[in-house]
């Protein structure tokens, strides 16, 4: 050890001598220099040597100068000896001091002693490697009072003021456990030392101190320093650098932070501590504590940016010999959090701000020197506001709340749960918010009384307001002002874990709207100003009833919402993964007042909530106005399944007008449910019905009803994005048309509908597996029989594909191919018709009564050929046309018209609706057979829609052409059809001798004529024909085929006074004059022959025929008269002979049933067609 300097006398050495390490003359005592509890000092010795043995118990009292006297003498004697030895003075103090720090386990302590005297000290001291020392004073100075007389357990020196200079301490706080290295022992004893009575120094001062901690998080740096005045805290401050940490619960850059404390009101009672805190941090990463949700890297750990900590605090700080009061008083408390980014695991908040002042008094409760306890009384304000809030799907904008003039009161104790009790307003704020569809702006909360009781028992709360929205919407709906008044009960059970709330409140708004109908009611619109342009279609309602869709959207543009006495209630357990169990119910209805008087109402059942998470709900839906379809809808076991899923069974019936239908109606019943991604699904509980009274599909129809059926899972099914799938079978399709006078029925087959991602269409899997289409007439009137439609109809975005075949249901004989197709996206499509091979007739399979009865009086039997038929609709987006070509080719048949052979035509549509050709069109008939041989049928024609023009006809007849003049030909089957036949110089005899009359009557000559006809409800008249013949000729008409006509006229004999021939035998009643009339007939070379043709009433037609000529039999004849039958009178009672040459001019009417031949004829021809054979 180097010599020390030589020292002033004011420097002189106040310790005594040095001893054995460990041991000085200075007493043992506490940090603050008061003797330590529990030490035996053995009484009082005078000068304070501590014992180093127990004490043996009493000793005997002992005469003379005391033991403690001589042990006084020899002190001062020593003191003296010391003092006078001052040359080694600074190097005995410094091992001493050195030799006691490492008795006390700090190994390596280095001391300098750069000043020492009876007052005062100053040196420098530290621990460990001098370049990186554990711990240090750069410098430092003590003032002391030396106090060698002053016994009582006193020290020998009291100081008066410390000076720390540019200390420097380092230490670990690692796992929760703090180590101070070589110092680690002397600080633990002074931290478990009790307290002491002896006074503290006059002065503290440390400056310019700089701390060292290494955590777990890394290290961390602090510089500041301490002032102390009578072991009071004056001022203390600590500056923290910029720093990286990394450690268990978190990681990130602190950008640095201050503290500092400063005694304010020292000079009277209500002292009190100022502290001021400021933290700064550019990025914080918060892990959990748990290693096990630690490893869940699912989870995004909590990150904060640019966060801002500020602390003002005023707490008590009296100086006062009771703990109790020390901490008990005045106090107020400013905390302010600031942050640019907040990201949680379930939220991203941006713009984070908090304040929360309290200002109130502090009573703190202690035992002895130890705290117990505090109560805090007073008022509290919170602020807190975020620019934005984002969790999951949710988006929220500046974001308020507002705690003014809270009544705030907390306990706080040592063995007892805390309590703290918060009355008060509350108010809070959103300037929009948004979920998936859901967006609402200017959202204010007021609660005027609220209530919040926190304790070891649990929570309780209650709170009164209002709430306002200025704008809600949910997809299409929407509510503006919207008016809220709320009150309830919340709280939570500390001991089982249940919690629940109670929630009061009346809803109204006097703005709502819907906007879900406006496309789709815009178009309807269009179409109905559109469809008013246009003929309206027979028998179809004209106007149009108001549409469902159009009404209901003119209804919901604006609405009223009253919603009273709604009572939410929701309460769970804190056991993990229970779920929160909710009621909602209503007192009364929910009232929606539709623009236009319309109504719709929301009707609780009284005995049951509204919804319920136990799927307990029940209501009602109804709505009913003016033009508004009507809906009743009944809902039943509303609520959450045990999977959270929204469920319920209903009811459902609708009337409504939706064109193109008229008088529809609705009725099902079944069960929905949300779906674990947010959507919605439909079941059926039976066969939902619908029926309409009227539906416009190109043309009328009528009496339209049909069931659907669920067929799978599922029969709706409906995702969180607005795609739906429909998913069944219809059953039970039928239908009238009237103004086809057909009727549809026993439709059936799969159905399938769905939404198409990204496309307006719907798509569509159809299939038709049964359909009947029958006629509406009957009897007589039946125009076809029964024909079966089957196929299937597709829809995607870009093609819309039908493909159906309509065959006779009772023999299976297809009839055509129904083709349709449909470009979706360029809006070009066509509805084909092909009989392809089909219409292939012969006795044995097809034949045309099996389509219908009427061709009976056509087509009766026997009917071999083919006839084809191709034709299509075709349309784009602004035009639309059809066409098709119908062929006949080479068909024998036997019908109406005899045997007939070789029907051949091909008639060319240049339009189907309405049917329409060129005109030109031929059919032609080789021959047929109708009683007159007739061949080479030309019949030339044109389709006009509502009518066909027959231009012209011609057929040949074995004794001349016969011709049908221009006519019109209504299609309607109602209005008269009129012509007119037409022939020239017909030789009547040949198609006599080509007929069965060739028996009954001979000709020889020809006619000429005019036959207009008409034909009216089925029926065929004549009037006004007239025939005539074109020269002379003869007629042959045997008295036996007129039997039962009425003829007149005159026959004049030849030469009237020839004697008379004698007379037969008589016959008394024999009529001489018809006699010989039927003579007359028998061989008339006429001279002119004429017959008019009228129909009289009855369904006669009748014909008076008119021939004048002579009497030409084969022989030359007279008549012969005896004259005793003359005189007698007998020659009137036999026949006499006419004799030739005799003129005739005769007159025969031949009345004819025609109506009554014309039905024996149909009658013959249906009895004699081939029947439809069913196939088995």
């Amino acid at each position: 050890m180097s010599k020390s300097p030589s020292l002033s006398d004011d420097e002189a050495l106040w310790f005594p001598v040095h001893s054995s390490g460990g041991d000085s003359f200075s007493r043992p005592v506490s940090p603050d220099g008061a003797p330590r509890d529990g030490v035996d000092l053995g009484g009082d010795d005078g000068i304070g040597v501590p014992a180093s043995r127990a004490p043996r118990g009493p000793r005997p009292p002992r005469k003379g100068i005391r033991p403690s006297s001589w042990l006084w003498l020899t002190l001062w004697g020593a003191a003296a000896l010391g003092i006078v030895t001052y040359a080694a003075r600074k190097e005995i103090a410094t091992v001493a001091i050195e030799n006691w720090l490492k008795g006390q386990g700090v190994e390596g302590a280095h001391l300098k002693i750069t000043s020492l005297g009876f007052g005062q000290a100053s040196g420098q001291l530290y621990v460990g490697e001098a370049k990186e020392p554990e711990f240090s004073i750069g410098k430092f100075d003590v003032d002391y009072k030396l106090q060698p007389f002053s016994g009582g357990g006193q020290p020998l020196a009291r100081v008066s003021r410390i000076h720390l200079s540019r200390p420097l301490v380092q230490f670990s706080f690692k796992d929760g456990k703090l180590n101070f290295g070589s110092l680690d022992k002397l600080i633990q004893s002074a931290l478990t030392a009790p307290p002491s009575d002896a006074p503290p120094p006059e002065s503290i001062v440390i400056d310019d101190a700089t701390v060292r901690v290494v955590t777990d998080y890394g290290l961390v740096r602090g510089r500041g320093g301490l002032t102390l005045t009578q072991g009071r805290i004056t001022f203390a401050k600590v500056e923290m650098p910029g720093a990286e940490l990394s450690g268990p619960m978190g990681s990130g850059e602190l950008l640095g932070g201050v503290i500092t404390a400063k005694s304010v009101g020292v000079a009277g009672p209500g002292d009190q501590l100022h502290v001021q805190a400021r933290f700064e941090a550019r990025d914080w990463e918060m892990r959990a504590a748990d290693p096990v949700e630690t490893a869940d890297v699912s989870r995004r750990p909590t990150n904060l940016q640019n966060v801002t900590l500020d602390l003002d605090s005023l707490l008590p700080y009296r100086k006062t010999t009771s703990v109790a009061e020390a901490f008990s008083g005045p106090t107020e408390h400013t905390v302010a959090i600031r942050a640019a980014g907040v990201q949680t695991a379930d939220a991203d908040m941006g713009g984070l701000e908090a304040n929360l002042h309290v200002k109130g008094a502090l009573k703190t409760t202690a035992s002895g020197a130890n705290l117990t306890g505090t109560a805090f009384t007073g008022q509290g304000r919170l602020l807190a506001r975020a620019d934005s809030v984002m969790s999951g799907n949710i988006d929220s904008r500046d974001i308020r709340m507002d705690g003014q003039n809270l009544a705030v009161s907390a306990k706080l104790s040592m063995t007892e749960p805390a309590a703290i009790e918060i009355k008060g307003p509350v108010t809070g704020s959103a300037g929009a918010l948004r979920q998936d569809d859901l967006f609402a702006k200017d959202a204010r909360l007021n609660l005027n009384d609220f209530a919040l009781a926190v304790d070891g028992d649990g929570v309780e709360a209650d709170f009164g307001g209002t709430a306002t929205v200025g704008h809600v919407a949910v997809a299409d709906i929407a509510l503006d002002g919207m008016r809220l008044s709320l009150t309830g009960t919340g709280g939570s059970d500390a001991t089982t874990g249940h919690w629940g709330v109670d929630i009061q409140s009346d809803v109204a708004s006097d703005a709502g709207s819907y906007g879900g109908l406006k496309a789709m009611a815009t178009s309807r619109v269009k179409a109905e100003a559109e469809l008013a342009t246009k003929p309206p279609v027979p028998g179809a309602p004209n106007p149009p009833p108001p549409d469902a869709v159009v009404m209901l959207d003119r209804a919901l543009t604006r609405f009223t919402l009253r919603a009273k006495s709604l009572n939410l209630s929701v309460n769970g357990t804190a056991e993990a993964g229970a779920p929160a169990q909710f009621t909602l119910k209503a007192r009364s209805p929910i009232e929606l007042g539709l623009s236009g008087g319309g109504k719709a109402t929301v009707v609780p059942d009284p005995q049951k909530p509204l919804l319920g998470s136990s799927q307990v709900g029940a209501f009602g839906v109804s709505l009913s106005g003016p033009d508004l379809p009507s809906v009743a809808l009944t809902a039943n076991n509303v609520g959450l399944t045990d999977t959270g899923l929204f469920a319920g069974t209903y009811a459902a019936k609708a009337d409504f007008d939706f064109y193109p239908v008229s008088g529809g109606r609705f009725e099902g019943e079944g069960r929905f449910t949300t779906t674990a991604d947010a959507g919605f699904a439909v079941t059926l509980a039976k066969p939902a019905t619908v029926t309409a009274a009227s539906a416009v599909l190109g043309d009328n129809f009528t009496d339209v009803s049909l069931k659907l059926a669920q067929t799978g899972p599922v029969f709706l099914a409906m995702d969180s994005k607005g795609g739906f799938r429909v998913a069944g079978a219809l059953s039970g399709l039928n239908l009238n048309a009237p103004n086809l006078q057909a009727r549809m029925g026993g439709g059936e087959g799969p159905l399938e509908a769905f939404a198409i991602p990204g496309a307006e269409a719907v798509g569509l899997k159809m299939g038709l597996t049964a359909g009947v289409l029958t006629d509406g007439l009957t009897g007589e009137q039946q125009r076809f029989n029964p024909l079966t439609l089957t196929g299937t109809l597709t829809n995607d975005a870009k093609v819309l594909k039908g493909r159906f075949i309509a065959a006779v249901q009772s023999t299976k004989h297809k009839l055509a191919n129904v083709n349709l197709d449909n470009n979706n996206v360029t809006g070009v499509g066509s509805l084909s018709f092909s009989t392809a091979d089909y219409l292939t007739f012969s006795p044995e399979g097809l034949q045309p009564v099996y389509l219908s009865p009427l061709v009976a009086a056509i087509f009766s039997r026997d009917v071999t050929g083919k006839a084809t038929f191709n034709g299509a609709i075709t349309w784009d987006k602004t035009t639309s046309g059809s066409g098709g070509v119908m062929t006949l080719d080479g068909l024998d048949y036997v019908g109406a018209t005899g045997i007939s052979r070789g029907l051949r035509g091909r008639i060319v549509f240049t339009s189907l609706a309405p049917m329409l050709s060129d005109p030109g069109q031929m059919i032609s008939i080789d021959s047929m057979d109708v009683g007159v041989p007739l061949s080479d049928l030309k019949l030339s024609l044109q389709f006009k829609g509502e009518t066909i023009a027959l231009e012209s006809a011609v057929v040949q007849s074995p004794g001349g052409p016969l011709f049908l003049e221009p006519a019109v030909l209504p299609l309607d089957g109602k209005s008269a059809i009129s012509g007119a036949v037409k022939f020239d110089g017909l030789d009547f005899g040949k198609i006599i001798a080509a007929t069965d009359l060739a028996t009954s009557m001979t000709m020889e000559g020809k006619l000429s004529g005019r036959l207009p006809f008409k034909i009216e409800n089925g029926r065929v008249s004549i009037s006004d024909g007239l025939m005539k013949s074109d020269a002379a000729g003869l007629i042959s008409i045997k008295r036996t085929s007129v039997t039962g006509m009425a003829a007149t006229g005159t026959v004049t004999a030849e030469d009237p006074n020839a004697p008379k021939p004698v007379a037969p035998q008589a016959d008394p009643n024999f009529n001489p004059f018809q006699d010989l009339a039927f003579q007359a007939m028998e061989w008339i070379h006429y001279d002119q022959i004429d017959a008019r043709l009228n129909s009289i009433p009855g369904g006669k037609l009748n014909i008076n025929f008119h021939i004048k000529g002579r009497f030409s039999p084969p022989q030359k004849q007279k008549a012969k008269i005896s004259l005793y039958d003359y005189i007698t009178g007998k020659w009137m009672q036999k026949p006499i002979k006419l004799p030739s040459d005799t003129p005739v001019e005769l007159y025969l009417e031949v009345p004819i049933n025609l109506d009554e031949i014309l039905d024996d004829l149909t009658a013959f021809n249906v009895r004699t067609a081939a029947k439809p054979q069913a196939v088995q």
